[in-house]
């Protein structure tokens, strides 16, 4: 199960990365359209239209790296004072709610990428194709979906296994 969760984590790191250079080529966008118009009172050309959309890179791209970093908040005040095998039953099965809910959304992205290719769909201002964003996008809720169905089947295994069961329970209130 180790090998798993390694490979997981992996894939959720690489993606997560992206993350990061999301957040560093928005900087820099913003700081360069500030300055084109302090400086010479001419913006950058969409530049808020690609804010926009490293914006949405960028969360996607985090939600299977906190998701493996237990980043996410989980409200477990009540069921960490419950008795053992309860308080795992519980969260194991709002795991695998979050998990099917977020299945759901994935195929959702799905559909979208359909209709913005049938329809094609671009953005207003510099016209950049929005397919290839919800491509983006899709991918990584996958790996997200993986990352959740991955914790909620090693809630359920922390029943049997204690050393599963501390990595959950740790980070708890």
């Amino acid at each position: 199960m180790r090998k798993i969760e390694f490979t997981i984590d992996k894939i959720c790191m690489a993606i997560g990365l992206l993350a990061y250079a999301g957040i560093i080529a928005m900087s820099l966008l913003n700081i360069a359209d500030i300055f084109m118009t302090k400086a010479f009172q001419a913006n950058i050309q969409g530049a808020y239209e690609l804010t926009e959309r490293l914006m949405m890179c960028t969360v996607f791209a985090s939600l299977g790296y906190a998701e493996m970093r237990d980043a996410h908040i989980h409200t477990t005040l009540f069921i960490a004072r419950l008795p053992r095998v309860v308080k795992l039953v519980i969260y194991g099965l709002t795991g695998a709610l979050a998990a099917a809910a977020n299945i759901f959304w994935t195929n959702a992205i799905y559909i979208q990428i359909g209709e913005v290719i049938r329809k094609s769909i671009v953005t207003d201002v510099l016209k950049i194709p929005m397919a290839p964003f919800y491509v983006y996008a899709f991918i990584c809720m996958i790996a997200f979906d993986i990352a959740l169905v991955w914790h909620c089947i090693k809630t359920f295994a922390a029943l049997k296994n204690k050393e599963f069961e501390s990595e959950i329970t740790g980070t708890w209130a």
